[in-house]
């Protein structure tokens, strides 16, 4: 039988689903981030799940609170640790990427600090007293508010083959088209430090502009079953009704001038080097730069923050994807 799990205050004996709001920090420090422990029937896998740690990312805290809803103890095998909100200032403030306390993105503050500033504290907590009591780990993340993305996931080779193969692998079983390999991308400090800890981890994309759609919230929710049904945690088989494709760099389009962003391309859409992608244009109405596609690829992601500034990324694209083996082939 599954023994009980703590986390802080919130205990969850087997059969059982707790919810409450885990403390962190102290004095006038002190954050409280939604809690949700499901412990199951029988002997399993513990999978956590976090979203919210950029506050406006809705899609993923969405899907999040869905599955800790539906998921019923008594047909779970294994445990479920979720944060439906990381950055419950930043959700609560409207405050997209990072948290409004200390302007700090917290995916990039891993491995935090006991003694630091509220993300930081934020980071090392989370880490520390959520993430490795688990065995996998999902982090859902949607388009924030000024960007529009496809659906993708993400994982990070560390060089502990176990672990590498076993990120990959969720990727895999989630089911979205996309997948990209971020390796030496110094932003997703949170993919190093809990690769490093030996927990295999993928973070997932789906949705934007601060529109929380129901085909959002429900692609979500199906790959986060995927990858349950994987780990033989509940039922079934996941479905994988893409063909999945793996990508290893990426392209970014960035302005040289001041002016007005006006996309000529579409997500999803093919492109091919020194096409071009975009233009800026004044306020006389004349056209000041042509944005040209660095490499071949495909567009990922359109940034829709139109007033733009020289050096600012508009637009970013995945080089040349390579069409992944069928899934049935390398699932186990």
């Amino acid at each position: 039988m599954p023994k009980a799990i703590r986390i802080g205050d919130i205990v969850a004996n087997t059969f059982e689903k707790k919810f409450g709001f885990f403390k962190i920090g102290q004095g006038i420090n002190i954050v409280e981030v939604p809690l949700v422990i499901i412990n199951g029937c029988e002997e399993g896998p513990t999978l956590c799940l976090t979203a919210g740690t950029h506050g406006c990312e809705y899609a993923g805290i969405a899907a999040v609170i869905r599955v800790c809803s539906k998921i019923n103890p008594t047909e779970l095998r294994g445990k479920i640790i979720a944060v439906p909100v990381v950055n419950t200032p930043g959700f609560r403030q409207r405050t997209p990427y990072v948290n409004p306390v200390d302007k700090l993105n917290i995916a990039e503050t891993y491995p935090g600090k006991t003694d630091g500033s509220m993300s930081q504290v934020i980071a090392h907590t989370i880490l520390e007293e959520v993430i490795m009591k688990a065995d996998y780990y999902i982090d859902c993340h949607s388009g924030d508010v000024d960007e529009r993305l496809i659906e993708n996931t993400y994982y990070y080779r560390g060089g502990n083959e176990k672990v590498d193969n076993a990120s990959y692998a969720l990727c895999r079983a989630f089911g979205f088209k996309y997948i990209i390999l971020v390796n030496g991308v110094p932003s997703y400090s949170h993919f190093k430090e809990v690769c490093r800890k030996g927990i295999p981890m993928v973070q997932s994309e789906c949705g934007g502009l601060g529109i929380l759609k129901e085909s959002d919230i429900a692609n979500y929710v199906k790959g986060i079953t995927n990858v349950m049904k994987f780990l033989n945690m509940i039922n079934g088989e996941p479905s994988i009704q893409v063909e999945q494709k793996i990508v290893t760099r990426e392209f970014y389009v960035k302005v040289a001038h001041t002016g007005i962003f006006y996309s000529k391309v579409d997500l999803g859409e093919n492109v091919r080097k020194e096409q071009i992608v975009g233009e800026v244009g004044n306020l006389q109405g004349e056209t000041v730069e042509k944005l040209l596609a660095t490499e071949d690829g495909v567009i990922r992601k359109i940034y829709t923050r139109h007033v733009v500034n020289p050096g600012e990324v508009v637009m970013v694209g995945y080089v040349s994807p390579k069409r992944a083996p069928p899934f049935e082939e390398e699932k186990r």
